[in-house]
């Protein structure tokens, strides 16, 4: 079964009635594999619910590390043009400008790349995960960013207004700002990765929710008789 956000919660739905109807037998479920027990099991629903909690947790905190890091970026294009036209400005810098330009115009011409194509994987083997577009500059405008602020340090008598926010010492900091969001977003990508990956092993796994499901409806039938309504009550719950 295909696996999105609302297929997640419908299949723990699932699962809680199975185990409902399985409490509510008489003679009481008895299964052979003692974490089918209806006290066992619903202790297993509710570490998936926590799983998927943390998914619910880390997904809008990957996001909004990721909309930061765009925006730091966003600043680093803006502020780079405006020590652009303040170097441009004055003709005693002329033979600083081209320096200055040519890392500037690597810093406003960048854009995070797209998921190139790769060769399918073969049969069997695990699918890579795409990285999201905002992931995609990690480690690199920071790097022309910072031989633009380099190229700016050998024009002298570079002193710009403080409100003007292109101050060597402000360029610097703003730098730094932008690698912590590189160090967040990453963070929170690999939480967020975990998580997703902790929740698919959960329900699909060997000993996941649906295996789970399966087993009960087989111990159900070995236990009551298929023809009984014990067995017709959780044999037609979806896996």
């Amino acid at each position: 079964m295909a696996n999105s956000e609302n297929t997640f919660g419908d299949r723990l739905g699932r699962a809680r009635k199975m185990q409902e109807i399985i409490t509510k037998f008489d003679p009481p479920f008895d299964p052979p594999n003692t974490a089918l027990q209806p006290g066992n099991f619903d202790a297993f629903l509710q570490l998936i619910d926590a799983r998927n909690t943390l998914v619910a947790t880390a997904g809008p905190a990957d996001s909004a590390a990721i909309a930061l890091h765009a925006n730091w970026m966003e600043t680093i294009k803006s502020r780079t043009t405006r020590v652009v036209d303040y170097v441009s400005s004055n003709e005693a810098w002329a033979q600083f400008f081209p320096g200055v330009k040519q890392a500037a115009d690597k810093v406003r011409s960048y854009h995070p790349g797209a998921n190139k194509k790769e060769t399918p994987a073969s049969p069997g083997a695990p699918a890579k995960k795409k990285r999201k577009s905002g992931q995609q500059s990690y480690g690199d405008i920071d790097q022309w960013f910072e031989k633009v602020i380099e190229a700016v340090k050998l024009v002298p008598g570079y002193k710009p207004k403080p409100e003007s926010n292109i101050q060597i010492a402000q360029l610097t900091a703003l730098l730094a700002d932008y690698r912590q969001s590189n160090k967040d977003a990453a963070t929170t990508d690999a939480a967020l990765d975990s998580s997703q990956r902790s929740r698919k092993e959960g329900y699909d796994g060997a000993a996941g929710l649906r295996a789970k499901m399966k087993a009960i409806k087989k111990a159900v039938g070995a236990q009551y008789d298929r023809k009984r309504p014990e067995y017709a009550s959780v044999a037609s719950i979806a896996l």
